[in-house]
C-alpha cells in the first residue's frame, strides 16, 4: 500500500463536516424504486484518467476504493466523447453530444490546434445540470483545480454554480498536491450548510493530468520514493508501448501517472468514508468520472497529423486523436437506493446529468439528448438495445470523429478522408484496421447522423484572459504562445522545446 498517500490522506479527511442528513427511507433495490430522489448529489471528476489503469490499480492493489466498488455501480465500458476536457465536461453536463452543445470546437480543418485558437464555447441557449439544481434551490458549488472548469470564463462550461474555489497549478509546482486543500474546502463548505439545504457540489482534480509531466529532476525523485512492490504493481498496468524500454521517458513518466491515478483512488476512497461517517450518504447521490484517458505512445508513428507537438514525446498525452486510450474513461456511481454492480454495456459521459437529474427528482431534459439513465443498465432492466457512441471535437490535429456500436468502431479523418475501422472484442488495442461493406455503410450512416446532430448556430470561440493563458501554459497547453496578441494575431513563432501538451 501506498505509505504517502495513506498519511496524506489521513491528513486531509480529518476535518469532517456536521450537519443533519435527510434518510429517504429507501431500501437497496434495483428495480422501479432505484432513482427515488435524493437531496444530494456530489459529481468528481479525476482529470485524464484512463480506465484500464483506473480499474487494474483496484484490481492488483485491493485498495480502499475496491471496497467501495462493490457497492456502487462500476460501467467498465465507459465512453468519452471527446479527448480533452472542455467538451467532454460539457456533455457530462449537459447531456449533449458535442455537436449539440457547441463546447470545445476550435477552428481548422487540415491543422487544428488550441496552441493558436481558443475553443468555442457553450451554447447560450443550452443548459446545465447545475443551472437546473440552482435554479431549484440547491446550494451549488465548484472546487476545481483545471483552469477550464473553477471559475466563470468565456468557454462558460461550468454555468450554474453559486461558488467557485479554485486551485491553480504552475509550473514550478505541476508536481505539487492540491487535492489535500481542495477536501479541507469542500468539507468546510459542507459544514457550513444548513441542515434542510440541498447541495450539487463538483470537485475536479488534476493530479494525474499534471504530475507525469513535471519536470525531469522531480519526475526522478518522484520515481525513486516509489517501493519495489509499487513500481511492480505499476508495471504491471502499462500500456503495451509505454514500458518496452522500462529506462525510457515514456515508461517513467507512465509510473509516476500510474501513482497519481492511485493516489486518486485512495482520495475517493476518502471522501466516501467521510459521508458516511457523517450520515450523508443516506441522501446522496456520488458520480466518479474521468473527463477523458491520456496516451503513452499507445499509437506512436501512425501517420496521424499532429499540429502541436511537443518535439521529445509527441505521442504522450490527450486531445489529439480518437483511440480507446483517450476516450475509454471510468465512471462509477453511487446511489443510495441501487445495490452495486459491475455493469459492462457502453454508457456515455452524456448518461450523467440526465440520471443525475433524475435522482434529484428534477425535470431536466435536454432537447434532442440520446442519453439513457445509468440506473437502467443494471441486470433486472434487461439487455439494453445497441446505441451509437460519439466522439469529436479535437484539440490538436486533423478534423476528427468517431462512432462506435457495439464492439465495432470506426474513426473518421475527415481533412484527408481517411476512414478505419475496429473490432474492440477482438482487437482491443486499435492496432488492425478491418473493413468490409457492411462496416463502411453502417459508419457512413452513423457519422451522417451525427453531422446532422449539429446544432443550427454555433458559438463563438472563447477570448483568453493573460492569467488564464498562464494557467493553461502552466498544465501544459499552448506552449509557445506567449500572450494573448500572439494568439489573436496567430502569429507564428518557434516553439521551444517542451514535453507534453
Amino acid at each position: 500500500m501506498h505509505t504517502l498517500r495513506t498519511a496524506l490522506l489521513t491528513a486531509a479527511l480529518a476535518l469532517a463536516f456536521s450537519g443533519c442528513s435527510k434518510p429517504t427511507g429507501d431500501s437497496v433495490d434495483t428495480g422501479a424504486n432505484a432513482v427515488a430522489s435524493v437531496q444530494h448529489l456530489l459529481l468528481i471528476c479525476i482529470d485524464t484518467v484512463r480506465a484500464d489503469t483506473f480499474f487494474a490499480l483496484g484490481e492488483l492493489e485491493d485498495d480502499p476504493l475496491s471496497k467501495w466498488e462493490e457497492r456502487g455501480l462500476v460501467f467498465t465500458n465507459a465512453s468519452s466523447p471527446a479527448p480533452w476536457t472542455v467538451p467532454s465536461i460539457a456533455s457530462a453536463f449537459t447531456g449533449l453530444w458535442p455537436n449539440q452543445h457547441g463546447a470545445g470546437l476550435i477552428d481548422g480543418f487540415k491543422e487544428i490546434t488550441l496552441a493558436r485558437s481558443p475553443p468555442s464555447s457553450l451554447l447560450a441557449e443550452t443548459r446545465t445540470i447545475a443551472q437546473e439544481a440552482r435554479d431549484n434551490g440547491f446550494d451549488t458549488a465548484a472546487i476545481s483545480a483545471s483552469v477550464w472548469t473553477f471559475e466563470p470564463n468565456d468557454v462558460d462550461i461550468n454555468r450554474g454554480f453559486d461558488s467557485f474555489d479554485k486551485y491553480v497549478p504552475t509550473i514550478p509546482t505541476l508536481g505539487d498536491v492540491y487535492w489535500e486543500d481542495m477536501l479541507v474546502r469542500w468539507n468546510e463548505i459542507n459544514a457550513a450548510r444548513a441542515p434542510d439545504t440541498r447541495s450539487l457540489d463538483f470537485v475536479h482534480f488534476i493530479e494525474a493530468h499534471n504530475w507525469h509531466f513535471d519536470s525531469v529532476p522531480r519526475l526522478e525523485k518522484r520515481l525513486a520514493s516509489f517501493t519495489p512492490e509499487e513500481l511492480a504493481i505499476y508495471r504491471k498496468t502499462a500500456p503495451q508501448r509505454a514500458c518496452e524500454d522500462e529506462e525510457s521517458m515514456y515508461c517513467k513518466r507512465y509510473l509516476v501517472y500510474a501513482h497519481a491515478v492511485g493516489v486518486l483512488r485512495d482520495v475517493i476512497a476518502g471522501m466516501l468514508d467521510t459521508l458516511e461517517a457523517n450520515g450523508k450518504l443516506k441522501d446522496t447521490a456520488v458520480v466518479l468520472f474521468s473527463d477523458h484517458g491520456e496516451e503513452f505512445n499507445d499509437h506512436g508513428d501512425d501517420g496521424r497529423v499532429m499540429v502541436f507537438a511537443a518535439p521529445k514525446w509527441p505521442f504522450m498525452g490527450h486531445g489529439f486523436s480518437l483511440y480507446q486510450e483517450q476516450l475509454h474513461v471510468p465512471i462509477v456511481a453511487w446511489h443510495p437506493g441501487v445495490a452495486g454492480e459491475r455493469i459492462d454495456n457502453p454508457v456515455s459521459l452524456i448518461d450523467i446529468a440526465p440520471s443525475a437529474a433524475q435522482w434529484l427528482g428534477l425535470e431536466f431534459n435536454p432537447p434532442n439528448s440520446k442519453a439513457r439513465m445509468l440506473h437502467e443498465q443494471v441486470a433486472s432492466f434487461g439487455k439494453q438495445e445497441a446505441r451509437p457512441l460519439y466522439a469529436s471535437h479535437i484539440a490538436d490535429g486533423e478534423k476528427q470523429m468517431s462512432a462506435r456500436l457495439g464492439d465495432d468502431k470506426s474513426i473518421w479523418y475527415m481533412a484527408s478522408d481517411r476512414t478505419v475501422y475496429y473490432d474492440l472484442e477482438n482487437d482491443p488495442g486499435e492496432l488492425a484496421s478491418t473493413q468490409g461493406d457492411a462496416q463502411v455503410m453502417l459508419f457512413d450512416r452513423l457519422f451522417l447522423e451525427y453531422d446532422e446532430m449539429k446544432a443550427s448556430k454555433q458559438s463563438g470561440a472563447a477570448s483568453f484572459t493573460e492569467q488564464q493563458l498562464q494557467g493553461l501554459q502552466s498544465i501544459g497547453y499552448l506552449q509557445g504562445v506567449e500572450s494573448t496578441e500572439e494568439i489573436d494575431s496567430g502569429d507564428e513563432e518557434e516553439t521551444p522545446e517542451a514535453e507534453g501538451q
